[in-house]
């Protein structure tokens, strides 16, 4: 004996949705009604039980003597999907302005719960992208989140492929240089992305307009390394500052980054040996690095000397006390 009804996926214009047959016909060889669920296929398990759910209600309402003859006919998944939360009202610029801070509801997810928190960088950063790139576009004025579709998000791609990079010289005059690269747009893309993305997680919106949307072409340029004749032309400079050449010296020839040469301690440099474990950045001030960089770093005889001169000069500094102490200051 058939099932009272089937369901199956159908493409639709918000994505692929669960539809379901009614009343199986022995003598034509088929159901009789076809009905869309409204649920969109979505998750590890495709949210096949809520489909299922929702045909037996359908079903339910289809034998009732007392259903409209109208509410028979075909309805489309858009009116049948689940409806967008207050959320999805919200001014799309406004929601991201919100989302991208220290106190977002993502961030203190990211934070307390995963225990994975956002550096104070890369949330700025983001922040600073809504300003310079998303809220000047006009397809994203005055539209809501609820608003926003692929078509949409491949026209500011567009948008974004024409746009100049500027340049400040030091007179302070700004100065165009030319179009902002792939990987830049991406990454402003990728901050926008995240952010509708929670909102799906959420459930505030019933579909994800950035998937599949496309991203900007990137010019992959590997980073280059100095050649030996650059690293003896650099150490052999003329530098006479003692931090400047110490500054210059732990990036050659120990290999540290930026970040990690502003964050050196005193304590962190005994018996020849550096100890990474510190990390400078304006944002977040001191920290300790990425797990995969805590490292141990031989220090060469000439760096050795610039360290021991150096530690001469202060007489005993104090071993949490910065190396280059004026590259923190506040007042510098």
């Amino acid at each position: 004996m058939r099932s009272p009804f089937t369901i199956y996926k159908e493409k639709t214009k918000l994505g692929l949705c669960w539809y379901a047959r009614f009343f199986w016909d022995e003598g034509l060889g088929r159901y009789l009604e076809t009905r869309s669920t409204g649920i969109l296929v979505e998750g590890k398990r495709e949210r096949r039980r809520e489909a299922e759910d929702k045909a037996r209600k359908i079903l339910a309402e289809l034998k009732s003597p007392t259903l409209p003859e109208s509410t028979l006919k075909k309805v489309s998944p858009k009116k049948q999907s689940r409806q967008p939360s207050k959320v999805a009202d919200i001014s799309f610029i406004q929601y991201l302005r919100d989302f991208w801070t220290p106190e977002s509801e993502y961030a203190k997810y990211k934070r307390d719960v995963k225990k994975k928190p956002l550096s104070a960088y890369y949330i700025q950063m983001n922040h600073a992208d809504i300003e310079r790139h998303i809220a000047p576009y006009p397809g994203f004025q005055k539209i809501s989140l609820g608003d926003v579709s692929k078509k949409l998000i491949r026209q500011w791609l567009i948008w974004m492929g024409t746009r100049k990079t500027l340049f400040r010289k030091k007179d302070g005059t700004l100065i165009e240089r030319g179009t902002i690269s792939g990987r830049r747009t991406n990454a402003i893309l990728q901050g926008m992305r995240v952010a509708v993305r929670w909102a799906v997680d959420n459930e505030d919106l019933p579909v994800d307009p950035f998937k599949r949307a496309g991203e900007a072409a990137e010019q992959v340029i590997e980073k280059g390394i100095l050649i030996p004749e650059e690293v003896v032309k650099l150490i052999s400079s003329p530098i006479k500052d003692h931090y400047s050449r110490l500054a210059v010296l732990l990036g050659v020839l120990c290999g540290m980054r930026r970040g990690e040469v502003r964050g050196l301690q005193w304590g962190d440099i005994n018996d020849g040996l550096i100890s990474l474990r510190h990390n400078y950045q304006d944002t977040d001030g001191l920290k300790g690095p990425k797990y995969e960089s805590l490292r141990t770093i031989p220090v060469p005889a000439s760096v050795q000397s610039l360290v021991n001169t150096i530690k001469a000069i202060l007489g005993n500094p104090a071993p949490d006390s910065f190396v280059f102490a004026t590259f923190n200051d506040e007042t510098s």
